[in-house]
Parts: structure tokens; C-alpha cells; sequence
């Protein structure tokens, strides 16, 4: 058995529930409900359910009517799709450099890159750990910039008492396969902009018809089979390989992928998520406990994700920096049954992608980060092994 590093929450009969799902008509009501349910749990007046969270963010974008040319300051460590997306637009994305600790996008990086040019933030939480958000709010007010919180990863983080998604004039999340909320895909916008959420509302109504989900579904299933008889061995061993690693990266990428097309939201994903939401704060506390467990276990030289004192992450990943070659790290735990991620299996150097030298943190977190598995599935005795092979290789 391979242990995984990402764990998707799969419940009991899933299977047989989205295939009776897909036979039923589509079922409007169903969406609004999760619409209404979503938005009180993050404490925003609205959300709306759409197919996925790039095209969310997309949405978002062109509700604000930036003029071309105008610059929206990014992360430099991010997902690199979100590069064309802002471009598509005619918009400008400008990194701003992370913090070494948080791996968050810092304010003073952000106070820096703003220019005359400059129409937004977009401050993403990333691995569910909040960014400081208050700094951002602070900054964006100050320069009449809009504030995109990217809540791709945070469902269920929480920031100074507030979920992450209320405090920016919008955010968007996702709610592909292994999110925090996974309905196969599909994702949120929330504000509390009237006038944006009514004209998102008008531009989503022009979308295809959302997508059968049973074949994701499906390839979830297989994919947990292929861990659990320990077949994914052999995959993972080549994706840790210098030949075959970047084939191998973009073969998963391509399996987890938005839409190609921009489509709206199904009633299935919705009856989904209306269930999926209801276990996530216990299965976040779950995480939570496990990976604390795991960092009292650690060596010294190895420095896991910050979290801010007044945050409150779902860590959605567990990501940490290691004083040498990480990739050196992640074969040796393959070989004693843990996957492990590296480099852009975690997220992309977008800083060196749009040719801007001045990022150091982003390059240093790059190449020594590593994506270690805790998650809500791994049993205590898996935690205290994965310690212990870490341990000796930094004695």
C-alpha cells in the first residue's frame, strides 16, 4: 500500500448515488440551496455555483470592466494556469514575492509592484493556510485596488474569527476532486457586491450545460484502488525521475483538469456538495490534529508551513522546506510506501515564467519545498513512520 499525499473525500456510495443523480432532470432548486448554504457558512451575502474555479475567477475579472493593459499583482507562487487566464483578459499579472515562512504573497512585496496601472490583488490562501489578509484589505483600500481572494484551497480556513473568502470584494473556490468540498469539479464565487453577483449571474446563463461527472467519479475510484494494492508504485516512480517527471506531472494535471470549455454548475455536483459541507469543519479538525502531531515529531531542519497566530488552516496541504534537495527526500520515502510532492507538483515559480528576477523567497521555496502526506485518512502509526524516515535522514 501506497500511502497517497493527496486524499479525496470520497463517501460511502458515491457511485451508485451520481449515477441515480445524472438520471434525474436537472433540478434548479437544488443549486440554489447550496448557493444559500455555501455563503452562510463563509459569511458572505452571495454565492454562485459554477463549473469551475478558474472560470470563476475569469468571471470575477470581467465584471470589474478593468481597461486592457491594467496589471492584477499575483502571487509568484501559484498555479501557473492562472498566467493565461489573466492574459486572456487583456490584463497584466505582476508577481509579487511569498514570505519564506507562510509561502503566502507578502504586503510589502504587494506595496512595492503597485503602479499606476495597478486595478487589483489577487491574494491567494494557499495550501489553506490564510494569508494576512488584514494587510492586503488595508492596502487595497488604500489604492482603491480590488481585493480577489483565491480561496481555491481554503474552504474551512479561517482568518482573525472570519472564513477566508469574506473579506475581499470577491473570492472564488474550487471544488475539484481532492479539495476540501469535492463535488467533481465545479467551484463558488461569493461577495457581497450586489451589482457584481447580478451581472455574473447574466454572463453564466450564455454557458453550456455542465458536464457528466461519473467519469471523475470513476477515475477517483481507480485511483484510490491503484494506491491501495500499492500500483501506483510504479507511476510515482517515474514521475520522480528527471526523464519522465515533467510527462508525468502533465499527464495528472490533464486527468484533473477544469473544463476545457466554460460550462455552468450541475444539480448532482450541488446535491453533493449540500452533504460534502456538512462533515468538512470535522474533517479539517482531523487534518488539523494529525499534521500538529506530525510537526512535534520533526527535526529542526525541516520547517513546516507557518500559520499565522490569529489563522486557523484546513491544510489542505502539508507542505514544509527541507535544507537540501527535496526530490532526494521523496524517493527515499517511495521506496517506504509514502508519496510525496516536489516542485510544480506543488505550485509553479510564476515569478520566473513572466521574467521577473527580483523574487527571491519564491525561487528558494521552489526547489526545497515538499509536499508530505497528512491528511484526515493517515493513521497515527503511518504518521509516527513517515517522522521517523524523515528523522534519519537529517540526524
Amino acid at each position: 500500500m501506497i500511502i497517497p499525499r493527496r486524499y479525496a473525500d470520497i463517501q460511502a456510495g458515491e457511485f451508485s448515488r451520481v449515477f441515480q443523480l445524472q438520471r434525474q432532470h436537472f433540478n434548479t432548486n437544488t443549486i440554489i440551496e447550496w448557493e444559500k448554504m455555501f455563503a452562510d457558512y463563509i459569511g458572505a451575502k452571495h454565492a454562485i455555483a459554477i463549473g469551475s474555479g478558474r472560470l470563476a475567477m475569469t468571471l470575477i475579472l470581467k465584471s470589474f470592466n478593468f481597461e486592457p493593459g491594467s496589471e492584477i499583482i499575483i502571487p509568484a507562487y501559484t498555479l501557473k494556469d492562472l498566467i493565461p487566464l489573466i492574459q486572456s483578459l487583456n490584463l497584466k499579472p505582476i508577481p509579487a514575492d511569498i514570505d519564506k515562512g507562510t509561502f503566502n504573497i507578502m504586503p510589502e512585496s504587494v506595496l512595492n509592484r503597485i503602479t499606476g496601472k495597478t486595478k487589483a490583488i489577487l491574494a491567494l490562501h494557499i495550501f489553506g493556510n490564510p494569508c494576512k489578509i488584514d494587510k492586503l484589505k488595508e492596502i487595497a483600500d488604500s489604492h482603491n485596488l480590488k481585493l480577489i481572494e483565491d480561496c481555491a484551497h481554503s474552504a474551512g480556513s479561517q482568518f482573525a474569527g472570519k472564513m477566508t473568502g469574506s473579506f475581499g470584494d470577491a473570492g472564488f473556490f474550487s471544488f475539484e476532486t481532492i479539495k476540501p468540498i469535492n463535488t467533481y469539479g465545479g467551484g463558488m464565487i461569493v461577495s457581497n457586491d450586489k451589482e457584481l453577483v447580478d451581472n455574473i449571474r447574466l454572463n453564466i446563463k450564455t454557458l453550456l450545460p455542465s458536464d457528466k461527472i461519473l467519469g471523475k467519479v470513476k477515475s477517483a475510484y481507480i485511483e484510490r484502488f491503484l494506491f491501495f494494492t500499492s500500483l501506483a508504485y510504479f507511476p510515482l516512480r517515474f514521475l520522480a525521475s528527471k526523464k519522465w517527471s515533467k510527462r508525468m506531472n502533465t499527464l495528472y494535471r490533464m486527468l484533473h483538469h477544469a473544463p476545457k470549455q466554460d460550462r455552468q454548475y450541475s444539480s448532482v455536483q450541488a446535491s453533493l456538495g449540500l452533504e460534502k459541507i456538512k462533515t468538512l469543519n470535522e474533517r479539517m479538525d482531523n487534518r488539523r490534529e494529525k499534521a500538529h502531531y506530525f510537526i512535534s515529531l520533526l527535526p529542526d531542519d525541516i520547517q513546516p508551513q507557518v500559520v499565522l497566530e490569529n489563522s486557523f488552516s484546513n491544510y489542505y496541504f502539508f507542505v514544509a522546506l527541507l535544507p537540501d534537495s527535496a526530490n532526494k527526500l521523496r524517493k527515499i520515502l517511495l521506496k517506504h510506501g509514502f508519496d510525496a510532492g516536489v516542485k510544480d507538483e506543488i505550485a509553479d515559480n510564476c515569478a520566473q515564467m513572466l521574467k521577473f528576477n527580483n523574487c527571491p523567497n519564491v525561487e528558494y521555496v521552489y526547489e526545497n519545498a515538499i509536499h508530505l502526506p497528512i491528511h484526515e485518512n493517515i493513521k497515527k502509526e503511518k504518521i509516527e513512520y513517515l517522522a521517523k524516515i524523515i528523522k534519519k535522514q537529517y540526524q
